[in-house]
């Protein structure tokens, strides 16, 4: 499974990130626009769907829609 990233975005060190509550988050890479990643995990929420990817062996999550 990929996911293909079509505008820029920072992926963060944990998949709780996303919650905008969250402190203490770190970001690891930021995405390469129109570049494909493979997924490595997915996580769900009510409000959410975080994506964990690889780029240059550093992995991270990124979350799906603005």
């Amino acid at each position: 499974m990929s996911v293909k990233v079509t505008e820029s975005v920072v992926a963060y060190d944990n998949w709780e990130c996303g919650n905008h509550y969250q402190l203490d988050c770190k970001v690891v890479f930021e995405t390469v626009v129109g570049q494909s990643y493979s997924v490595q995990r997915i996580r769900y929420g009510k409000d959410f769907m975080a994506i964990k990817v690889t780029q240059t062996g550093v992995s991270g999550w990124i979350y799906a829609g603005k």
